[in-house]
């Protein structure tokens, strides 16, 4: 499968939030994780931060990459 590397959008917030859901549910222990959510997400692609999200030749969001500006 190929994919598309890309900065997320925020109409890419549903994916995003999909795979963050998907790779906590798939932890042996989820507890020791916080996940982002929405709200945090949104914050990094309006300029706290960036992601870079792996998009599907069918337009999916397959895998994320988050980063968060200090301060």
């Amino acid at each position: 499968m190929d994919f598309v590397i890309r900065k997320a959008e925020l109409a890419d917030l549903p994916g995003l939030v999909r795979v963050m859901e998907e790779t906590v549910a798939s932890m042996q222990q989820p507890d020791w994780f916080v996940p982002a959510d929405e709200a945090f997400l949104a914050e990094l692609i309006n300029g706290k931060g960036f992601i870079l999200a792996a998009q599907t030749q069918d337009g999916g969001i397959a895998a994320m990459f988050q980063a968060c500006f200090p301060g």
